[in-house]
């Protein structure tokens, strides 16, 4: 019975992975189906595509529980590399650090909500006019890119 339901490994993996998204856990998945089919003696009619799916599934399901937290590799899904120690800033990000480094904490807490909130919610957070933090944010602006500021 196990040398019929081998035959079709390959697919059994691939149920495994789309349900677990992991190919180790895939492959655990697997291995485990084939215990419960061999120790339980299922009848070989019963050994359909849906009936060994279900088996996956549950299995997984199970694992879930047991470990609460599940582990997910994004090697099997993304090819990562990690060149984070090779970035280097060239002159122009050095000075734009830098020009920063000298706004007041004011005007950079407001630059920066500038980029995920509008200048009125802004304006409310900081307890003052709309006009101020208009103001705040161009003169900030201005500081940091100079006469480009204004170029289009």
């Amino acid at each position: 019975m196990l040398d019929k339901l081998s035959e079709q490994h390959s697919k059994w993996i691939n149920f495994a992975f789309k349900i677990s998204k992991n190919k180790n856990t895939a492959h655990d998945l697997v291995q485990d189906m084939y215990l419960k089919v061999h120790c339980k003696e299922i009848p070989e009619h019963k050994l359909t595509d849906t009936y060994i799916y279900i088996i996956l599934l549950n299995d997984f399901r199970e694992s879930i529980k047991k470990n609460k937290f599940l582990t997910v590799s994004t090697d099997d899904c993304y090819n990562l590399i990690d060149d984070f120690n090779a970035f280097e800033l060239d002159d122009k990000g050095v000075s734009l650090i830098t020009k920063f480094k000298g706004l007041t904490d004011k005007e950079k807490r407001v630059l920066i909500n500038t980029l995920d909130m509008p200048l009125r919610a802004i304006a409310e957070k900081e307890k003052t006019n709309f006009v101020e933090v208009f103001w705040i944010v161009r003169n900030a602006r201005l500081k940091l890119l100079g006469h480009k500021y204004f170029k289009k």
